[in-house]
């Protein structure tokens, strides 16, 4: 049977391109609600997810894509707590986040380490390889590099040649720098000394990596296992309300899990500009968790221009 939604569209604008595999600042979304719960449909066609209006229209019909499949899961949580008078996060360990950067900049890893953050994952891209050594060389942070699968093995062997001892210490580990394969994933690690984390293609991955990284808003992490090894758990890059959905997901697998899971990456809402000042969720690597039932956030919520 297909459930009624209705919808709400939002546009988000990145200070900065937020990944080397999207260019665009600008990006289109939509809040749908349901039976009292809330929900984000956060589509990157770049990454694999159909676009918008496809996306709710699949909504609409009742099919599950791996997006539409999570935001009716968020939705049914969401209602449920709601419809309880509690609050979703209500306690959960969530877990601290790193701190995410588009830029390379010394004033930013000196901003982000004055907000109390412990770690930086940096959004990186090939052609930017000589300014991220030497960012490395004086960056007080572990950082982590997330290069979505835009190296080549032959790439990263010869910046690793060139790079100083400093500046390879400071990789906490690279996430997806060549599409996975194992073989080759083992072969570079090995050569090169670095963890790799895997994301793209995690659900697929048996080894190779160091660490999975968990998406809920495009993926159903409740059938995880001890035997899927370490893992960290970040947001979709998506509206806040989305992202606390990530922080849920993140707090109840640290509560099952407290050994594995890793530094997060939940908090990404200081990517964009101009947010609504209802959404602030803060600026350090823990969440200042909006009040309310559910996921919070209930007046913004309910003065939104819904529309089936």
């Amino acid at each position: 049977m297909t459930t009624s939604f209705e919808w709400t569209p939002y546009a988000l604008v990145a200070r900065q391109p937020l990944n080397a595999a999207s260019k665009r600042c600008t990006f289109k979304g939509a809040l749908v609600r349901s039976g009292g719960g809330y929900g984000c449909v956060h589509p990157w066609p770049e990454l694999g997810d159909r676009s918008l209006e496809e996306e709710l229209g699949a909504l609409a019909t009742g099919e599950d894509t791996r997006l539409t499949a999570a935001t009716r899961r968020c939705v049914s949580l969401d209602g449920q707590a709601r419809s309880d008078g509690r609050h979703l996060l209500e306690g959960l360990p969530v877990p601290k986040s790193h701190a995410t950067l588009t830029e390379i900049s010394r004033h930013a890893i000196s901003k982000i380490s004055e907000l109390g953050y412990e770690r930086v994952k940096l959004k990186a891209r090939p052609e930017c390889l000589k300014e991220i050594a030497a960012l490395l060389d004086v960056s007080p942070l572990p950082t982590r590099l997330d290069f979505n699968e835009a190296m080549t093995p032959e790439l990263l062997l010869d910046w690793h040649a060139s790079m100083s001892d400093k500046a390879k210490s400071a990789i906490e580990f690279i996430e997806d720098p060549v599409p996975y394969e194992p073989d080759l994933w083992e072969t570079l690690q090995s050569a090169t000394g670095w963890a790799f984390a895997v994301d793209a293609r995690q659900e697929s991955a048996s080894r190779g990596f160091h660490f999975r990284v968990l998406k809920p808003a495009i993926e159903n992490t409740s059938g995880f296992t001890t035997k899927d090894g370490r893992f960290l758990v970040t947001s979709y890059m998506d509206h806040p309300l989305g992202q606390l959905f990530a922080a849920y997901e993140a707090g109840r697998l640290a509560k099952r899990f407290p050994n594995q899971i890793a530094t997060c990456g939940l908090a990404t809402h200081h990517l964009f500009k101009q947010l609504d000042p209802a959404l602030d969720l803060g600026e350090g690597p823990e969440f200042k968790l909006p009040e309310g039932t559910g996921l919070g956030l209930d007046a913004y919520l309910e003065e939104l221009p819904w529309r089936p």
